[in-house]
């Protein structure tokens, strides 16, 4: 049984007054946001990001990432709240931008490629 129904259905049992759905609604609504976990964001340090990018086999520019996410206070497209940043740093791999460094003249050059060619 689902931990909010066993608190309902104790309440009902040690209830003595009469139940009526009103009540009953008002204390699933109140049971409901009791239970409920909200998980409050936390940023990764740039150890994080590196340790966890190497578990999926995979290099990122750590330091690139937290700075440009750093900087517009954690948010996903400038205007939502980051709530995963394990997918943010996948998202971040795959795309190619983020793969690219830029030079002095304001070119970008892909990460890991031989400039010199």
């Amino acid at each position: 049984m689902n931990k909010q129904l066993k608190i309902l259905y104790d309440w009902i049992e040690t209830e003595p007054k009469q139940l009526t759905r009103q009540i009953i609604r008002d204390k699933i609504i109140e049971i409901d946001k009791a239970t409920k976990t909200t998980s409050i964001f936390t940023p990764p340090t740039v150890q994080e990001i590196l340790d966890y990018a190497k578990s999926i086999d995979k290099t990122i520019n750590a330091e690139q990432f937290y700075d440009h996410f750093e900087s517009n206070g954690w948010l996903i497209g400038g205007k939502s709240k980051m709530k995963d940043w394990r997918a943010a740093v996948r998202n971040w791999i795959r795309n190619p931008i983020n793969n690219t460094k830029q030079n002095v003249n304001g070119t970008s050059t892909p990460i890991g490629k031989n400039r010199n060619r």
